[in-house]
């Protein structure tokens, strides 16, 4: 079994948005006849299938499902990633986005104090390359949540970097 590739897009779509039950995310799989089901949570790739849990029934909190499967070949895939994509940076957002924004930006200011303190710029050079990778990284990780202001602090370690570097490589003869 394999799970669908989504997270690399994260685009807003001109559907409405989908209901939070119990900690699932409603994922829609839009059909080429143009309906759509609604899974519970994420939904399976089996082969020439796709498996999911419809809810039909029950409370919010207490969601009667009903499992189905369905060939891929009759997914629209383009607009069941679009919306999924979005589907899943918006469950982030809500529930934990702040938190892991807080953690990558409190972890930058960290690497960013030691850097501007440290005495040898070798060492500087490489701590702010490492943390760059990671940040570089993180919008794609976390469905592209605040990554335009990951975008500026990466800039920022790119300053550093650049300005380390004038100290440790020695300069290039034209």
């Amino acid at each position: 079994m394999r799970m669908p590739r989504f997270f690399l897009l994260v685009a807003l779509v001109g559907a409405a948005a989908p209901s939070w039950a119990s900690g699932a995310t409603l994922l829609r799989l839009y059909l080429a006849d143009g309906t759509a089901h609604v899974s519970y949570g994420e939904f399976a790739h089996v082969d020439d299938r796709v498996v999911f849990s419809m809810p039909i029934g029950g409370t919010k909190d207490q969601p009667r499902l009903h499992m189905v499967s369905i060939p891929t070949s009759a997914v629209d895939w383009p607009r069941t990633e679009r919306y999924g994509a979005s589907a899943r940076y918006q469950y982030y957002a809500v529930t934990r986005g702040e938190e892991g924004f807080a953690q990558v930006t409190a972890a930058a200011a960290r690497v960013l104090s030691e850097v501007a303190a440290s005495t040898e710029s070798a060492r500087a050079l490489a701590m702010a390359m490492q943390a760059r990778a990671l940040l570089a990284r993180w919008p794609a990780e976390h469905y592209g949540y605040r990554q335009r202001d990951v975008a500026e602090i990466v800039a920022l370690l790119d300053d550093a970097q650049r300005e380390l570097r004038s100290f440790v490589e020695p300069p290039r003869i034209r």
